[in-house]
């Protein structure tokens, strides 16, 4: 991974309100609606755990999520942060570390690629695409290269 967020955990969430305004909020909200009741999710590079509230308000209970980012900061913020009914396993390494052994009806990937190379990108999508079930449902969004600084 190219970089570990630890550092800047603490200060995350408000970084990344102060560069990219509502976006990245607004994104992931329209990602979660597309979780259906009693899902098994994955949710990979998670970050301070907020999104875990958005599934709340869609989801208050029923689901199983595994919830997975390589910073120990980051998924300290989430474990703390998290007050909701959703059965939640955190998950404080990197995604290519741990052995997917179970079948998940939903993957979440937000902004997450842009953090590899395009060759370990490959390997972790592989391996996230061996752990949804037939039928799953791959949620993803991330940075695009544009010719444009914003």
């Amino acid at each position: 991974m190219t970089g570990n967020y630890d550092r800047i955990a603490r200060y995350y969430d408000a970084l990344s309100r102060l560069a990219f305004g509502q976006v990245l909020v607004r994104t992931q909200r329209y990602l979660v609606a597309g979780i259906a009741p009693g899902a098994h999710v994955l949710i990979v590079g998670g970050g301070t755990g907020w999104v875990l509230e958005e599934i709340d308000r869609v989801h208050a209970s029923g689901l199983h999520i595994t919830f997975v980012d390589a910073s120990t900061r980051m998924v300290a913020r989430a474990r703390k942060r998290y007050k909701g009914q959703n059965d939640v396993v955190f998950v404080a390494q990197p995604i290519e570390n741990i052995d997917l052994t179970a079948s998940y009806d939903v993957v979440m990937t937000p902004f997450f690629f842009d953090n590899f190379s395009d060759a370990t990108s490959r390997d972790i999508f592989e391996q996230l695409d061996h752990a949804l079930a037939k039928d799953g449902l791959w949620l993803h969004c991330d940075f695009v290269e544009t010719k444009s600084f914003w």
